[in-house]
């Protein structure tokens, strides 16, 4: 204990320190309008045991005789609803005094009473434990959540100077660093580190005006922090990708670790990524320069100097997919499905690995292991961007599963709202065309028309209003859908036939020599010219 008897006063310290207790999770209050709500989330085995334990006070007048089981229960109580730390002090300290409390009574709960509290103990205990399986840590290890490439990057090359970090990694920097590398903060806020420093580092994440001037107070020259790349292209970051006086040096999952280029020239010049900006998870840096082969050429080299470097992470592989992804080859697809495949060797619990090689395989053809892929991705966190239900959706319209397409894609269409891609409301509305639900595949072509139409969606329309037996409409569809592609036969035929519903038999007559007289293109265009033919002599 480094701090003597004023170890006793910490407590009270960490209390007032309100500032700083609201940007840390356990330290957030619980509100207790949710005690009222069916809501599922780390809190219930709380909200359940509170409320059990005021139902067994109030079930004998005598259980509030008992003082002392009252304030123990009142003070952990709101310890509990202060700070979501003490949930789990409250419950053992509250779980004897509930049991003692159902004791006092003599009353023994109908069998299908203890079948329900019994089955919906087991429902939400076994939904806790398929979390933590899903999560592969069940507590066997040390769960891979730390900056282990960046951090071993800095031992192996000795490493001295004055670092930045995030908050959460400082403890497990000054284990692997400490004295050679002090950190800059960590978790013994705000015992060590008062709420004035606290609101200095957090703001400096966030505006870069403070951030250069903490740098030149504190004379940084190494920057380790946690990347968190699914929220976002972290402003930090892309400070650093931007200014030529930092160099990216590591990264691994969770980490990037830049180096100041006039304090570390060596380093930065030998084992620098010039190009490569693992923070930004799209890559649309380098999606923008797609034109530019010198850069994709570097960029290319840099990834797979990165994947060598980082061969355990999941990272380098993912972002060498992205960037065949971008050339969009048969060749590089392929060479992207390679990638990602390591890549979720490295963590096959990363739900995008999944989602990017299902997108990929799509773009293959390769349908049947696209929904696998795609599937699993969902399993591994089911609010995956909509896009994913639009991947699924057209891979099963491709294989021929319409009722499984319709699912997903109307799935993403509720997920995507008013963003909803026109190429869903295609798939959407030839699928319902396919299963004769008229009405819904006219809404989708509808909205296609709007969006981005092409003959083959007047074409759709036709189809449809001459099923509805709107032969204006659909003439009128048919006639568009020419005028955009004249020599398309089963265009042609189909606005002949139109005609000739409508009484015009001239028209008709026309359109039916027309496709009669046309050069056969394709072995599908057959049958359309013996079908005119045939109508052409029955006249």
């Amino acid at each position: 204990n480094p701090y003597g008897p004023k170890i006793y006063l910490l407590p009270l310290k960490t209390i007032q320190a309100k500032e700083v207790l609201r940007s840390i999770a356990e330290w957030v209050p619980l509100d207790i309008r949710v005690l009222g709500l069916l809501v599922i989330d780390p809190t219930v085995w709380f909200r359940g045991m509170f409320v059990v334990g005021l139902i067994s006070f109030l079930l004998k007048k005598e259980n509030f005789g008992r003082v002392e089981d009252l304030i123990l229960f009142g003070t952990f109580s709101y310890l509990a609803f202060q700070h979501h730390r003490f949930c789990g002090l409250f419950a053992i300290s509250a779980a004897p005094i509930i049991l003692n409390n159902f004791s006092q009574i003599r009353w023994k709960p109908a069998l299908w009473i203890r079948s329900t509290v019994f089955i919906l103990v087991m429902t939400l205990s076994a939904r806790d434990l398929w979390a933590l399986v899903k999560t592969e840590r069940l507590g066997l290890g040390v769960w891979r959540n730390y900056p282990e490439a960046t951090v071993n990057f800095v031992k192996k090359h000795h490493i001295e100077g004055r670092i930045f970090n995030t908050y959460g990694l400082g403890g497990f920097l000054i284990w692997h660093l400490w004295p050679r590398v002090p950190v800059f903060i960590d978790g013994r806020t705000p015992t060590v580190y008062d709420q004035d420093f606290f609101w200095l580092y957090s703001l400096a994440e966030r505006k870069n005006e403070i951030w250069q001037k903490l740098v030149k107070e504190y004379d940084v020259d190494i920057v380790l922090i946690r990347d968190d790349r699914e929220i976002g292209y972290a402003r930090l970051c892309n400070w650093l990708d931007e200014d030529e006086k930092w160099r990216l040096v590591a990264f691994d999952d969770e980490s990037v670790l830049y180096l100041r280029k006039d304090s570390f020239p060596e380093l930065t010049e030998r084992w620098g990524f010039k190009y490569l900006r693992p923070s930004d998870l799209s890559m649309d840096y380098a999606k923008k320069r797609k034109d530019d082969e010198d850069f994709l050429r570097a960029l290319r080299e840099e990834l797979k100097e990165a994947c060598r470097r980082f061969p355990r992470d999941f990272y380098p592989f993912y972002y060498l997919a992205i960037y065949h992804q971008i050339y969009g080859t048969e060749d590089h697809l392929k060479e992207a499905v390679a990638a990602l495949r390591k890549a979720i060797a490295n963590r096959p619990h990363f739900a995008r690995g999944y989602y990017e090689l299902g997108f990929t395989l799509l773009k293959l053809k390769r349908y049947g292991e696209a929904v696998t892929a795609l599937k699993k991705a969902m399993s591994l966190k089911p609010d995956l961007p909509p896009d994913a239900y639009y991947y699924l959706g057209a891979s099963y319209y491709q294989m021929g599963d319409i009722d499984r397409a319709i699912k997903a894609l109307e799935k993403y269409k509720r997920k995507a709202g008013l963003g909803t891609r026109v190429e869903a409301y295609r798939f959407l509305g030839r699928a319902y065309l396919q299963k004769y639900k008229l009405r819904k595949a006219l809404s989708c072509f509808k909205r296609e028309a709007y969006l981005a139409p092409t003959w083959e969606t007047y074409a759709n329309m036709g189809i449809v209003y001459f099923g509805l037996q709107k032969l204006n409409s659909a003439r009128d569809c048919f006639e568009r859908a020419v005028s955009m592609n004249p020599r398309e036969i089963k265009v042609l035929y189909n606005l002949a036939l139109t005609y000739e519903k409508l009484g015009l038999h001239d028209k008709a007559k026309e359109y039916f020599r027309r496709v009669a007289e046309t050069k056969e293109r394709s072995p599908g265009e057959a049958e359309w010219i013996k079908k005119a033919a045939k109508k052409i002599r029955g006249y």
